[in-house]
C-alpha cells in the first residue's frame, strides 16, 4: 500500500465517520442527557461493535449478510424498535437521575447493540476495505493496518461527539433545562430509529 493510498483511506474515513448515523445519534443523545463518561462509555460499546464487524469481514463472514439476508432484516428492525424504545424512555425519564448502572455499564451495553444491530455497517465495511489493499503486498499486514487505522478515527471522532454533547449539557443545570435536554436527546434517538428503520439493504 502506497502512502498516497493510506493518506487517502484516512480521508475518506473521516468522511465517512463523520456523517452522523445511528451509533453517534445514540452517543449524543446519551452524553447530552447524562454527561460525557457516559458517553464515552457508550462509545466504548458502538467501537467493541464495529471491531467484531471488522474481524467478520476479516474472516470473510461477510457471506452471511447475503445468505441470510432475511435475518439481518430482522437485525435491522429489531435495533429500530430498540432505538425509538430508547428515545421514549429519555424523553418519558427526561427529569430523572441515570442509575450508575445504566449510566456506565448500560451505556456501554446500548452502543454494543446498536452498532451490531445496523448490518449496513457491516456491509460498507466489507465494500470498503478492499479498494485500498493492494494485490502486490500481503493482504494480511495491510488489512490490519487499515482497521486499527478506522477503528481508531472512529473512536476518536465519536469521543468528539461525546465530549461535546456532555459538555453542552453542564451549561443547562436546572430541572426544566434537564427536562428540555431529555426530550431533544429523546426525539433525536426516536429520529435515529426510524432513520434505521428506512434503511433498505443494498
Amino acid at each position: 500500500m502506497t502512502l498516497d493510498l493510506y493518506l487517502g483511506f484516512l480521508l475518506v474515513s473521516t468522511l465517512v465517520i463523520l456523517v452522523p448515523g445511528p451509533n453517534v445519534t445514540l452517543i449524543i443523545a446519551v452524553a447530552a442527557s447524562h454527561g460525557v463518561r457516559a458517553g464515552l462509555m457508550t462509545v466504548l460499546g458502538t467501537t467493541l461493535a464495529q471491531t467484531v464487524q471488522v474481524l467478520m469481514v476479516a474472516l470473510g463472514l461477510t457471506w452471511l449478510v447475503a445468505a441470510y439476508g432475511a435475518a439481518f432484516e430482522v437485525i435491522r428492525w429489531a435495533g429500530a424498535v430498540y432505538l425509538v424504545w430508547l428515545g421514549l424512555k429519555t424523553w418519558r425519564d427526561a427529569s430523572r437521575p441515570m442509575p450508575s448502572d445504566a449510566r456506565f455499564g448500560g451505556a456501554t451495553r446500548r452502543g454494543f447493540l446498536i452498532g451490531l444491530a445496523n448490518p449496513k455497517s457491516l456491509a460498507f465495511l466489507a465494500a470498503f476495505f478492499p479498494q485500498f489493499i493492494s494485490p502486490l503486498q500481503p493482504a494480511g499486514d495491510q488489512f490490519a493496518l487499515l482497521a486499527v487505522s478506522y477503528l481508531t478515527l472512529a473512536a476518536l471522532f465519536d469521543s468528539g461527539y461525546a465530549v461535546v454533547a456532555g459538555a453542552s449539557r453542564q451549561l443547562f443545570s436546572t430541572e426544566r433545562a434537564r427536562r428540555l435536554i431529555g426530550r431533544i436527546s429523546g426525539a433525536v434517538l426516536m429520529s435515529g430509529g426510524l432513520w434505521l428503520a428506512a434503511l433498505r439493504r443494498s
